[in-house]
C-alpha cells in the first residue's frame, strides 16, 4: 500500500516538470501502477476491518473513486486557466502524500490486522489460475467495467455531437441497499438491468440515459468486489482473489474502449458500439445467475477436489487410537460411557 501511494506522489509531482507527451504518458504508467497495486490490496483490508458491514464499505469505496475522479476532472481545468498545466496536474500529488502519511500511521499504531491463511501456510492456498470460478468472476468484473472505460473514453464524443453531459454516482447508496443480504444476485440484476436500459435510451435521451448508466455501474462494480470477497472466508485468500479478478478484469476493460471505437469508426457513429455493450450486459445477467451463495465454498476449492469430511481425514494412527480408547464405548462394555464411539 505504501509503494503504491508513494508512487502516485511521485508521478503527480514529477508532472511539474513536463514538457511534453512522453513525461505525462511515463507519469501516468508509474501512477497507473499505484493505483493498480492499492486496488488490489484495499479490498482485502476492507474484508479484514469490515466484514460486518462489507457491501455499504464496498459501496463507499466505489462512491469515493468515482467522486474523487469526478472532482480532479472538474477542478483540473479550472485550476490550469490561472497557473499552468503542469502546476494543475501536479497538485494532486498533496492529497495523494496526505493518505500516505494517514497510511504510515495506521500501520505504526498497529491499527491493521495482520493477514494469516487459516488452517495452513501460504503454500497450501488454492491456485487461482486453475480456479474456473476465479477466471468467471474476472470475465464478469472485465465486462462490468468495459462499460465504463468505453463510456468514459466515447460519451464525451458521443454527447459532443448531441450537446450535453452529466453523470449521477450511487454506489454507496446501492451497496447498503443490498447489505444486508448474502445473495448479491438481486442487487447485481438490478445493477445490470438499470445499465442495459441506459444504453437502449441513449439514442432517444442521452443525458437520463447518462444517470441511469452512472447509477448501475456504480452500484454493479461495488457488489462485484462484494461478491468476489464473499468467496472467501479467510483474509489472505480474499485479498489474493480480488487482486487476479482485478487483474484479469481490467485487462479485458482496457480493450473495450479500443473495440468500442474500431467499431464506431467502421460503423460511422456510436449505435453499435453501444448495441454491443447492451448485449454484453444481457450476456452478464445471465452469468449473474451463477453467482449462489451456497456455491462459494465448492467453487473455490481446487479443481477436482473435494471439500475434506474430519472423519475420513484423520490418520491411521489417530484411528487407531480412537479404537482402542474404551471410554466412550457402549453401555454394557468396558468403560460404561453413556456415549457412543462414531468410529466403527
Amino acid at each position: 500500500m505504501s509503494i503504491g501511494l508513494f508512487a502516485i506522489v511521485a508521478a503527480c509531482a514529477g508532472r511539474l516538470f513536463a514538457g511534453g507527451a512522453i513525461m505525462l504518458v511515463l507519469s501516468s504508467a508509474v501512477a497507473g501502477t499505484g493505483v493498480a497495486i492499492i486496488q488490489a490490496l484495499l479490498p482485502g483490508v476492507m474484508k479484514a476491518r469490515f466484514a460486518a458491514r462489507l457491501p455499504f464499505a464496498m459501496g463507499l469505496y466505489s462512491a469515493s473513486i468515482m467522486a474523487g475522479g469526478g472532482l480532479g476532472a472538474s477542478i483540473t481545468p479550472e485550476l490550469a486557466a490561472h497557473v499552468s498545466w503542469q502546476v494543475a496536474l501536479a497538485v494532486w500529488a498533496l492529497p495523494a502524500l496526505d493518505a500516505s502519511i494517514v497510511w504510515m500511521l495506521l500501520m505504526r499504531a498497529d491499527a491493521l490486522p495482520r493477514a494469516h491463511v487459516a488452517g495452513g501456510t501460504q503454500n497450501d492456498a488454492p491456485s487461482l489460475f486453475a480456479n474456473r470460478r476465479a477466471w468467471t468472476l474476472g470475465i464478469f468484473f472485465g465486462l462490468v467495467n468495459g462499460g465504463y472505460t468505453s463510456l468514459v473514453a466515447w460519451m464525451p464524443a458521443y454527447l459532443a455531437a448531441r450537446s450535453g453531459r452529466q453523470r449521477k454516482r450511487h454506489a454507496a447508496r446501492f451497496g447498503h441497499l443490498f447489505g444486508d443480504a448474502r445473495d448479491r444476485r438481486p442487487g447485481l440484476a438490478m445493477g445490470l438491468v438499470a445499465q442495459l436500459i441506459g444504453f437502449c435510451m441513449l439514442l432517444l435521451m442521452p443525458l437520463a440515459a447518462v444517470a441511469l448508466l452512472g447509477g448501475g455501474l456504480g452500484g454493479v462494480f461495488a457488489l462485484s468486489l462484494v461478491l468476489t470477497l464473499d468467496h472467501a472466508d479467510d483474509h489472505a485468500l480474499a485479498a489474493r482473489l480480488v487482486a487476479f479478478v482485478q487483474g484479469v478484469g481490467f485487462m479485458i476493460a482496457a480493450l473495450a474502449p479500443v473495440i468500442a471505437g474500431v467499431v464506431g469508426d467502421v460503423s460511422g457513429g456510436f449505435t453499435l458500439s453501444w448495441a454491443m455493450l447492451a448485449v454484453s450486459l444481457v450476456a452478464m445477467i445471465a452469468l449473474n445467475l451463477v453467482f449462489g451463495p451456497r456455491d462459494y465454498a465448492r467453487a473455490m476449492h481446487r479443481a477436482g477436489a473435494e471439500v475434506p469430511d474430519p472423519l475420513l481425514s484423520e490418520s491411521p494412527g489417530t484411528r487407531s487410537i480412537r479404537r482402542a480408547d474404551r471410554s466412550s464405548a457402549r453401555p454394557g462394555t468396558t468403560g460404561g460411557n453413556a456415549y457412543r464411539n462414531p468410529l466403527p
